[in-house]
């Protein structure tokens, strides 16, 4: 975190719960139970409400109640904080501690891989072989555009 350690608030769990229960009313009990009440108060950094988030799926997510999530702060806790979402846990950063693990066993190459996979491959089985109907149109579609933007956004 820009290598500023975030200080823990002694009340930011409380005003978080205050928060979470203003929200109650405002978005669908699936919502809040699905995205909102799984973020943990990290704590508050120069006006900023830091929530920690799960992954960046979830992040992405919740970025659209950030202004829900701000006005239930605000009215909970009578000062208005920016809300920011950080991924990982509630703790600090510089409160981790990182090992890494060797490998047990070796792990094999990604060319004798690929030239395994790609030998199983039927030649003929072509996008340009395929025929495309009113059936399978779409799904020509979806594969097609696939095949042609790989490594893009994985949800």
């Amino acid at each position: 975190m820009d290598g500023k350690q975030v200080m823990k608030q002694p009340n930011v769990h409380l005003l978080w719960d205050k928060a979470i229960s203003l929200l109650d009313g405002e978005v669908s009990e699936i919502s809040l139970n699905t995205w909102i009440k799984p973020l943990e108060p990290i704590g508050v950094e120069q006006g900023v409400f830091i929530l920690s988030v799960p992954n960046d799926f979830h992040k992405t997510f919740v970025e659209q109640y950030a202004s829900l999530i701000r006005n239930a702060i605000k009215v909970a806790g009578s000062a208005d904080y920016e809300v920011r979402f950080q991924v990982g846990p509630a703790e600090p950063l510089s409160h981790t501690v990182r090992t890494e693990k060797k490998a047990s066993s070796p792990t094999t190459s990604d060319e004798s891989f690929g030239q395994a996979s790609l030998s199983r491959l039927n030649p003929q089985y072509t996008f340009e072989t395929f025929v495309v109907g009113s059936g399978n149109r779409f799904a020509h579609a979806a594969c097609v555009a696939v095949a042609e933007k790989q490594g893009g956004r994985n949800f």
